[in-house]
């Protein structure tokens, strides 16, 4: 055995693809089951018609869920991107449920079943079936057979950036298992992935060890006769990725077309387009008027509190760049005591590090202004409740970048020209990947990353997403 397959991982026989369709396969078939059972009960319980024996010679339409997903591509051994996930499972579920209707018509026996029941199990199958995959992933990635084993093709640092995506999300089924690169030199390993040759050797030992799949970073290989070496390649590996390199756009955001003879990517910016926006803003006061209308108690509950705990009003309003550069008053329930500035300022005097964090990142960890309700309020985000009124004004999104103040236009550089052209949100990207926790170079990142890939399935996500941080707590502060 030569010392670079000496080096290797075990054959590819220890990987099992079917493992993750089949993980997903009993979710989807436990979120459904789990859904429809909740409505029904829940309508019987609201005193609704409940007749047994015929929701039990129902129980075999369940199958048709798997079936609607593997025809919409839900069982791929790659995951697609959440967002399209979300959608093409929405699709499909819908699909189901538009079949389980005309059946019931077919059969005459819509009188045996509650409307009412069909409402909400078709509501409730589309949030518990996303769910349960996210489960299934979260169990199921951990195993060592879980995926397929890919070999990746780059210079060092391309393949040391591709292996830490891919690490880092186990779930998507891609598992580095070699590395190829252009320059040669001794064997060696890459975050624990073995390096065996360059790229002309990758046939060889590709076939060894049975790794039919291939991630290649399309710049790097431009000097290296990229067309020829796919094709030489062909044999050996089934499916390649070609990785353009075009860092901020996601794969729902691009389209591939035949252009002059030759592959192009289509990329979109679907948030600039008016006709997107108007979508954008029904979506907005629908659902900011439904949450104000149901959270109106609770609001009052909390400005009582708040009244009770210290002096001062109950919502505090600060200044924020919007759309356009229009300057708006966001508002929050006040979290902070009365002389606020004074206690920074003092606190600032004692402790000079807390100081340049300040200036860094515009956020404390340790606050001193902030009052015993004010932290829970931040750290539940309830404080931010009174946002749904910038909402329904239209200075705010549900969904969009965090509205910034006038000192940080400088952090956000170039970039501030991105910001200028969409409506801040009151929740984002920035909100669900670790808020406060996140560095500020990364907030902008992420906030110019969502402009590229909006769509209306990425706020649904992200409104989802943002349910699951606040009630975590994670990054709050």
């Amino acid at each position: 055995m030569t010392p670079a397959l000496a080096l290797a991982p075990p054959s590819a026989a220890r990987f099992r693809p079917g493992l993750r369709a089949l993980h997903l396969l009993f979710a989807d078939l436990a979120g459904a089951a789990l859904a429809l059972l909740a409505a029904v009960l829940l309508r019987s319980a609201l005193g609704g018609r409940f007749d047994p024996a015929f929701y039990a010679r129902s129980g075999g339409a369940l199958l048709l869920f798997p079936l609607a997903y593997a025809l919409f591509g839900q069982y791929s051994p790659v995951a697609h991107h959440p967002v399209r996930e979300i959608r093409r499972l929405t699709a499909a579920t819908t699909l189901v449920f538009v079949l389980f209707a005309v059946l019931l018509f077919l059969f005459k026996a819509g009188v045996d079943y509650s409307r009412a029941a069909f409402l909400g199990a078709w509501l409730m199958t589309l949030a518990a079936v996303p769910c349960a995959r996210a489960v299934a992933r979260k169990a199921g990635s951990s195993a060592p057979s879980w995926g397929y084993p890919v070999a990746v093709f780059g210079t060092r640092e391309t393949a040391r950036r591709l292996i830490e995506g891919l690490q880092a999300q186990p779930q998507a089924g891609l598992r580095p298992a070699a590395v190829f690169l252009a320059e040669a030199g001794a064997p060696e390993t890459i975050l624990g992935v073995p390096v065996l040759g360059t790229y002309a050797s990758a046939p060889l030992y590709a076939s060894r060890l049975r790794i039919r799949r291939a991630i290649v970073a399309f710049s790097d290989l431009q000097g290296h006769g990229l067309p020829r070496l796919l094709e030489s390649h062909a044999n050996v590996f089934s499916k390649i990725y070609l990785m353009p390199g075009l860092d901020g756009f996601s794969s729902f955001g691009v389209e591939t077309r035949d252009v002059a003879g030759g592959v192009a990517l289509e990329l979109r910016r679907d948030l600039l387009v008016p006709s997107r926006r108007l979508a954008k803003r029904a979506f907005d006061l629908a659902v900011s008027g439904v949450l104000l209308v149901l959270l109106f108690p609770l609001m009052l509950l909390i400005a009582a509190m708040i009244r009770l705990e210290s002096p001062g009003g109950v919502l505090f309003g600060h200044r924020r760049i919007g759309r356009g550069g229009r300057k708006f008053k966001m508002w929050k329930f006040r979290t902070m005591y009365a002389d606020g500035a004074r206690i920074l300022e003092q606190y600032f005097r004692d402790h000079p590090a807390e100081h340049r964090y300040w200036r860094e990142n515009m956020k404390l960890q340790r606050d001193p202004r902030i009052t015993p309700l004010g932290r829970l309020l931040r750290k539940t985000s309830l404080d931010e409740l009174p946002q749904l009124w910038n909402v329904l004004r239209g200075e705010m999104s549900l969904v969009g970048p965090r509205p910034i103040v006038d000192d940080e236009v400088i952090k956000y550089g170039d970039g501030f020209g991105l910001y200028c052209r969409v409506t801040p949100g009151l929740t984002g990207l920035w909100q669900v990947s670790g808020r406060s926790t996140t560095s500020y170079s990364k907030r902008v990142e992420l906030d110019a990353y969502y402009v590229r890939n909006w769509s209306v399935w990425l706020d649904i996500y992200l409104l989802a997403r943002t349910v699951r941080t606040v009630l975590a707590g994670e990054g709050a502060y």
